[in-house]
């Protein structure tokens, strides 16, 4: 994930919660770590990309439509399911969280403080984000930053950080399955729970074998941003990854799944203004064979 993906994914969480009186997921952290010059810039930007996302919209609310329509549903999606399984997992007794790709996601700084958290990312951005922390004010005692390329061998760095392959662990990769290949992701599936004790967990989101016009123009502006999608899942791919790393899957949600369990509430409340998973995503939760999970 390059910085300005990973900026306008902060914003959209952002956005969601200032201006979103249905809060599917709520991140007061997100405007924090961004600056009021970047969120007018970002915000100016899509507003001015409305005839890419919607050429036909004639509203008053360009951003609005944007950030609802097409940004933010995968982004709060992806964050919704995480936070959920993250909190039944420390429930169940992890007490390492690790974030792979962390760009700028503020969920290691809400939870218990004997949580050890570790956010892995490029050395350059990791430096920005603990700036960003730093500037805000944001409590970050039980974070361990780890610079770190994920297509390489990353393990002596995070075991270097503190990390304890023996503690149970919940590990998030959001956005990452995107940007690589098949290969490269089930490689840094099976090296995770090589490197973590019995019954951890993991969530990811991954683009799926269906397609959509969201996910084109995602794909669209990926490529505008630098990075290349470059792989897509089926459900027996994603099985056969999970065979393959000594794990279960125990989830695997999509659009439909994630209307019903996150959305479902806030487009009850506001149906003229409906928020709707994107369908050429899904979600996956993963566990370590071993013990009774």
């Amino acid at each position: 994930m390059n910085n300005m993906t990973a900026l306008v994914s902060c914003f959209a969480r952002y956005y969601h919660t200032k201006t979103d009186g249905a809060k599917v997921f709520d991140d007061p952290l997100a405007g924090e770590i961004l600056s009021e010059s970047e969120k007018n810039a970002i915000a100016e930007n899509m507003k001015n990309g409305i005839a890419f996302f919607d050429p036909n919209y004639k509203g008053g609310d360009p951003l609005g439509r944007i950030m609802n329509g097409f940004i933010a549903p995968s982004v709060i999606a992806r964050s919704a399911f995480c936070k959920r399984h993250m909190e039944n997992e420390i429930r169940l007794g992890a007490r390492q969280y690790v974030i792979a790709a962390a760009g700028y996601d503020t969920s290691g700084y809400k939870i218990y403080r004997d949580i050890r958290v570790f956010e892995l990312d490029r050395p350059e951005m990791i430096e920005d984000k603990a700036r960003r922390v730093d500037e805000a004010g944001i409590d970050r005692e039980n974070i361990s930053y780890v610079g770190c390329d994920l297509g390489k061998d990353f393990i002596p760095a995070l075991l270097n950080a503190g990390y304890d392959s023996k503690e149970r662990t919940f590990f998030s990769l959001l956005g990452i399955s995107f940007y690589l290949t098949q290969d490269e992701f089930a490689r840094c599936i099976k090296t995770l729970f090589e490197n973590s004790a019995s019954e951890s967990a993991l969530v990811f989101d991954f683009p799926n074998d269906r397609d959509c016009t969201r996910e084109q123009k995602n794909r669209l502006l990926a490529g505008g941003a630098g990075e290349e999608m470059k792989a897509r899942y089926s459900h027996t791919d994603i099985e056969r990854i999970a065979g393959e790393a000594g794990a279960l899957v125990y989830e695997l949600a999509d659009s439909g799944d994630i209307d019903r369990d996150f959305f479902k509430t806030h487009n009850e409340m506001k149906n003229a203004e409906p928020i709707l998973a994107p369908e050429g995503v899904s979600y996956c939760l993963m566990v370590k064979k071993g013990g009774q999970y």
